[in-house]
């Protein structure tokens, strides 16, 4: 499913935070602004400490989105936080919001917080392609080689692009795309171009009726395919919601009872980690995905969080 374009109008008024914007793509640009870089590298810190965490969250643009978004309604400063580029997030490269080809001049050296280099979000949903983003990521790696190694010395990993899902075998014709234009040199340890991680967005929808673990567990079998497999890398959910017209919040509560489909296997399965989406449903306009509404008395970060400690 194309999602071209999302926007977010957010009101927190128990925090006394408001947060508003109007754009035409995923994770658009809100201001907002209460986290330091140490604070940042204390999230790094306590995540490199803790292990792998299986689940993560995907906020609007801006790293200082991360606290509002994600951590706040989980309670947990630990999740991995992916914030859609920008200026403001050093982490993420991505054709949308670092415009104008302004990703090609972050330096990756400035990525302290969290465990993860995110390279661009849904590339052919974007104005863009799979083999150009190859040819993208091996400009950017040979420009920025030594402050990659600089990245890479903290514990950081660089994704794949976010790859778009669709039927059988879409995904891993996108990924077969990225990886055959960029040539050995993504699968060299050795090289700035190195890829640690394989990226992925598969949705929950109607087209999964009646059960979002049933579009789980299609997700799951279609990135355990041998050629994914071969490449040996951990695999990550960079996007998973209940996306359509008919979304409600019970169907958000329905697409998170489904995240253990994603790891049928325990430690040793394909996918390593799951990041909930929290933006607005566009064209639809809902906001049902969002962390800080509720359902049986409880916010849906607290089911989140709960669900992800049951894994």
């Amino acid at each position: 499913m194309s999602k071209i374009s999302r926007a977010i109008i957010l009101a927190l008024s128990a925090q006394n935070i408001v947060l508003s914007q109007a754009a035409h793509f995923r994770g658009a640009a809100t201001q907002y602004d209460i986290t330091s870089d140490a604070d940042f590298d204390a999230q790094r810190q306590q995540l490199l400490a803790s292990g792998s965490s299986k689940c993560a969250g995907a906020v609007s643009t801006g790293r200082n989105n991360c606290e509002a978004l994600l951590w706040a309604p989980t309670g947990d400063h630990s999740l991995p936080c992916y914030s859609y580029g920008g200026t403001d997030d050093p982490c993420s490269l991505n054709y949308q919001n670092d415009m104008n080809g302004a990703w090609l001049y972050k330096d990756p050296s400035n990525c302290k917080s969290g465990d993860t280099f995110y390279l661009w979000d849904e590339p052919d949903t974007n104005g863009s392609s799979y083999t150009q983003a190859a040819q993208d990521w091996l400009k950017y790696s040979q420009k920025w080689a030594s402050q990659l190694a600089t990245m890479r010395s903290r514990g950081i990993n660089v994704t794949t692009p976010l790859a778009r899902f669709g039927g059988h075998g879409v995904v891993e014709s996108n990924l077969r795309a990225f990886f055959v234009a960029c040539g050995g040199a993504c699968t060299d340890e050795s090289n700035p171009a190195y890829i640690g991680v394989i990226a992925a967005n598969p949705f929950c929808g109607q087209w999964n009726n009646p059960d979002c673990r049933d579009g789980a567990t299609f997700a799951y079998n279609e990135l355990a395919s041998t050629y994914i497999k071969s490449f040996n890398l951990p695999v990550y959910i960079t996007n998973w919601s209940y996306e359509g017209e008919d979304a409600t919040v019970d169907k958000q509560v329905n697409a998170m009872m489904a995240i253990e489909n994603f790891f049928p296997d325990g430690e040793s399965g394909v996918v390593k980690r799951l990041y909930w989406l929290s933006a607005i449903d566009y064209p639809w306009g809902h906001t049902t995905g969002y962390l800080t509404n509720s359902s049986g008395g409880k916010s849906l970060g607290q089911i989140f969080e709960d669900k992800c400690d049951s894994l």
